[in-house]
């Protein structure tokens, strides 16, 4: 309270200020102006190289600011200064700044997304304070609370309620009693303990209001009309209406979220600004307002289609953030309430892209190529600025500076769009009505989608234009495509059985209008990892009757089609890479690679071994037509872009060719073929576009990418491809080739765990 009180009278008309830094920073932190903060300390570092006591002022206020391109930089080199012996900070009068270091590093690691980080860099803070035997006990508990807070958002439920219960037993002095009351307030959110954060916040609320009068006095606000504390009141705020809403007092929550509503500075705080929205609309769709309930989902939606990195950062501060994909469940349910199946259509698949634009969000080397490539390069650094400016939280921002900051994104993105329509793609999802769609479809086609929104699934079918949806059975979905899966890759006869009851529940509600149509089936959920290929109808698998081909959203139909032939002209292969580990080898890989080299000596290279390398194919594989991988796949459920593909290592790579680096590969391939384990097995976000090797290859410039869904029998795999390539080169489409090539093969090994794991996305032709 004593530093309050100093920083709060310093700040106070006619008192006279110290001619020094740290007057100013000391006045600027009470008053919320860290943007002043930040200006200040970059103008004397420009001037040399900071102390710690500025170092950790400038980290503060990018933390405060939420510029996480700054911050993490500016605590690497706080920390540096730490080591070597100058430790003392002038905010809040730290002698030694090492836990806050720790402290701002794992809030922005919650924000980034990157939990078991953010987890290992609390516990750091923890152990060193424990050690030191700290009086700082604000830092103690807003460590056990991020803690908390990142494990809870891994799922980790039982690590985040111990820490619940070492937070609430610990024991702080009468200064702290408030910090820790929201430091558990945070926590018992971040476990769902609604309850107990109505009681805790209730138990801190004569502390709260008494600072806040007394901050409102001393700054001169209570004159000026100015809110010093508003950025602490939203949050505050927002948790108590959020609890009353999940432990059922609807009434208290409804008023208090329309109070929220009409404050103007809520919607200049985008993180909080799209849950209050999100959930008076679920109380509007519970009243049975769904006009109302509508028009909160869309605006919602909108606030975080303004930017592109993931609006999360306020689980770090409140202990818990929404799942974004409620906005676009709830305007499905809403819109399908009053008949208007285009728009849900347009939802349901902008959700599916939504969620591969959060996944990409802190990327920011995508492969920029073609005549263009220039000003494209620099629309995508200046939208990456605009995007930054957007995430960044002032308390002086007024709506009308958002609002033009958020115009000038939108101008730049109808720019990219135009000359880069495939990286706008990944930078922010594109609604497609659905006569859009249609146009890019074949006409033998129909377009096969499907949606979950929370307990309910609906499937939805695109046909000459006309678009229907339809109630599915979703109740144990997830389970049966489990078990189905199980009894293929174990080649049991129960698997047609289960087959035949998956297609009851997904296909045949439908089938009215799919007769004799080739599908585009586009996946949600464990729908990803079913090989509908396998699916039976009236006896027979769907491959026998009709060619299939995936896509992660309908959006992409019109990013990938291609007036190029698919003439195998250049055939890239390499198979069985040498990767230093005798129990990785695949010779039956290097027998696949060898014999597609035979069957087209002429148009083919081949290399295996160590010439399998990583190098070779950033430096070459844009000269092939048809690219066919026989190696190792990796998926990495906690690092979807470091999913990667196992080839040589030399001395300019390391031999894992990652989603990421995947990315920026310049590719013309008409065709890629990714012959390995679980190569089309990505993450599965809760939006659901698949993360994996198959959508980085298709960004890069392939047209159809065909990967698997398990490891599968070596002589059936090589057959299946031969089958196929001879196909192609005959002059089939590839949907049509590796079709037939399964029909093929379904003969003399009617099983289909030979058969149905490879898949095809991408454009077909």
């Amino acid at each position: 309270m004593k530093t309050l009180l100093v920083a709060l009278l310093l700040a106070l008309p006619g008192v006279a200020a110290l001619a020094d830094y740290g007057t100013d920073q000391t006045a600027y932190a009470a008053q919320g102006r860290y943007d002043l903060i930040e200006q200040q300390v970059e103008a004397l570092r420009a001037k040399g190289p900071l102390r710690t006591r500025d170092q950790h002022a400038l980290c503060f206020a990018y933390a405060k600011l939420k510029r996480h391109d700054r911050l993490m930089p500016c605590l690497d080199q706080l920390e540096a200064l730490v080591r070597k012996g100058d430790r003392r900070t002038r905010l809040f009068g730290l002698d030694d700044a090492t836990p806050t270091v720790h402290l701002m590093r794992a809030e922005a690691l919650i924000d980034l997304g990157d939990l078991n980080a953010a987890r290992a860099q609390a516990n750091e803070a923890l152990i060193w304070l424990r050690k030191e035997q700290s009086d700082d006990h604000d830092m103690v508990v807003n460590a056990y609370a991020l803690l908390a807070v990142a494990a809870a958002l891994q799922g980790d439920g039982a690590l985040a309620r111990q820490t619940v219960g070492l937070l609430k037993d610990f024991n702080v002095a009468a200064d702290y009693k408030r910090a820790k009351a929201m430091a558990l307030a945070r926590a018992q959110m971040a476990v769902g303990a609604w309850a107990e954060v109505i009681a805790t916040m209730a138990s801190s609320e004569a502390d709260f209001r008494f600072d806040a009068m007394l901050d409102r006095l001393l700054s001169g606000a209570a004159f000026s009309g100015r809110n010093n504390w508003v950025w602490v009141e939203l949050p505050r705020a927002y948790m108590l209406h959020k609890a009353q809403l999940e432990v059922g007092r609807v009434d208290a929550a409804r008023q208090g979220l329309d109070k929220l509503l009409a404050m103007p500075e809520l919607r200049v705080h985008g993180e909080l600004h799209w849950q209050v929205l999100l959930d008076r609309a679920v109380i509007a769709e519970r009243d049975g307002d769904n006009a109302l309930a509508l028009r909160l989902y869309e605006q919602a939606r909108q606030v975080i289609e303004s930017q592109r990195r993931s609006v999360r950062s306020e689980a770090s501060k409140i202990g818990f953030s929404s799942d974004k994909q409620h906005i676009y469940r709830g305007l499905v349910r809403t819109a399908l309430k009053q008949n208007n199946t285009a728009l849900a259509f347009q939802t349901a698949e902008h959700a599916k892209a939504r969620a591969l634009v959060d996944m990409l969000a802190q990327k920011a080397d995508f492969g920029i190529y073609g005549n263009n490539a220039a000003r494209v390069g620099e629309l995508f650094k200046r939208f990456e600025q605009l995007d930054i400016e957007l995430g960044i939280q002032r308390p002086d921002a007024t709506d009308n500076a958002r609002q033009a900051l958020r115009n000038q994104w939108a101008q730049t993105m109808a720019e990219l769009r135009d000359l880069a329509p495939q990286l706008a793609s990944l930078l922010a999802p594109q609604a497609l009505a659905p006569a859009d769609v249609s146009r890019h479809l074949d006409a033998d086609e129909a377009l096969v989608g499907y949606f979950s929104a929370d307990k309910a699934w609906y499937g939805y079918t695109l046909v000459g234009g006309q678009l229907r949806f339809f109630n599915l059975e979703g109740e144990g979905l997830e389970e049966d495509v489990r078990d189905f899966r199980d009894a293929v890759k174990r080649r049991r006869r129960a698997a047609n059985e289960l087959g035949d009851a998956l297609f009851d529940r997904l296909l045949k509600p439908m089938m009215t209008g799919l007769q004799g149509k080739h599908l585009v089936i586009v996946p949600q959920g464990s729908l990803h990892y079913l090989p509908f290929a396998a699916l039976r109808q009236d006896g027979k698998f769907l491959v026998e009757s009709r060619s299939l081909r995936y896509l992660p959203s309908a959006a992409l139909a019109g990013l990938l089609r291609s007036s190029d032939t698919s003439s195998i002209q250049r055939l890239l292969v390499l198979g069985n890479p040498d990767l230093n580990r005798p129990e990785l080898d695949l010779p039956s890989a290097q027998q696949e690679a060898q014999s597609l080299h035979q069957k087209f000596p002429n148009r083919s290279e081949l290399f295996v071994r160590r010439a399998a390398s990583e190098s070779l194919v950033k430096q070459r594989a844009a000269e092939f037509s048809h690219i066919h991988l026989a190696s190792h796949g990796e998926f990495s459920s906690d690092n979807p872009l470091g999913s990667r593909l196992k080839l040589a290592a030399d001395d300019r790579n390391d031999g894992m060719l990652t989603v990421s680096e995947i990315y920026s590969l310049p590719l013309r391939a008409h065709m890629v073929v990714l012959s390995a384990c679980e190569t089309g097995l990505g993450q599965i976000t809760s939006g659901d576009d698949v993360i994996g090797l198959t959508r980085g290859f298709l960004y890069a410039g392939a047209k159809n990418v065909v990967g698997s869904l398990w490891e599968v029998d070596d002589d059936a795999t090589s057959t299946l491809f031969q089958a196929m390539y001879e196909l192609m080169a005959q002059g089939r489409s590839p949907k049509q080739a590796l079709a037939q090539a399964q029909a093929r093969l379904l003969k003399d090994k009617p099983h289909p765990f030979y058969w149905s794991a490879f898949f095809l996305s991408g454009s077909g032709s």
